[in-house]
């Protein structure tokens, strides 16, 4: 009976510690339940982290860098396009206008210093509607003796040019018009070392087979700048 009274204890007492671990498992349980629960808060909180270090403000600073370049760009590609024959600078001008090569610029320079031997040097280009003469005679030529060279110098690009005759003009549709469309004037600089005639100016219109001279003293200020452009 003592064996049995002491297996008995010994049963409650075994009794006893199986009825305490579940209190003990109870409190790992809720620890462990704790745990995850601050992982989870952890775990939630990370991606507002990422969401607030993902975002970037510009500063003053940067904004005005970004607003220069865009503007320097922008400037740039004005200059450009503007530099060009049909760009802004001006726009429709050129539009309709006679095709002239410049083989027929260069035959007509070479041809003029053959014979003439005054000229010194001679330039002919081309900016949209405005052949340009740019001539440097020897010293001692006369006034009257460029002007001539000059005319002469016009008449010839306009028979190699080989446009269509243009009634009434003794000039073809090239310094007249074509299509309804105004083609090209002529501007004429010539200069003279040791004659006070020189620098000379000149024009002549489209539609106009009259030329128009200015001396040293300018007297028509727009076409001492047109010749000087």
């Amino acid at each position: 009976m003592a064996q049995k009274h002491f297996s008995f204890d010994n049963d409650e007492s075994s009794t006893g510690r199986r009825s305490s671990s579940p209190k003990r498992q109870t409190k790992v349980n809720q620890s462990k339940f704790t745990f995850t629960e601050g992982e989870k808060r952890r775990v939630n909180r990370r991606p507002v982290d990422k969401k607030s270090k993902g975002k970037f403000k510009l500063k003053k600073w940067q904004i005005a860098l970004i607003v220069l370049a865009v503007l320097a760009i922008g400037g740039g590609t004005l200059l450009f396009v503007a530099g060009r024959d049909d760009g802004p600078v001006y726009g429709d001008r050129c539009k309709g206008i006679l095709s002239l090569s410049s083989s027929v610029l260069r035959e007509t320079e070479t041809e003029m210093k053959n014979k003439h031997s005054s000229i010194e040097n001679i330039n002919i280009s081309i900016q949209c509607k405005e052949l340009r003469f740019d001539i440097k005679f020897a010293s001692g030529t006369k006034a009257a003796t460029a002007e001539k060279i000059v005319k002469e110098a016009v008449k010839l690009v306009d028979q190699k040019a080989g446009k269509n005759s243009y009634s009434g003009s003794s000039y073809s549709e090239l310094f007249n018009y074509s299509n309804k469309v105004r083609q090209f004037e002529a501007y004429i600089y010539m200069t003279c070392d040791g004659n006070s005639d020189f620098p000379i100016y000149g024009t002549k219109l489209a539609g106009k087979d009259s030329f128009s001279f200015t001396y040293a003293s300018i007297k028509d200020e727009s076409t001492y700048k047109k010749a000087k452009k």
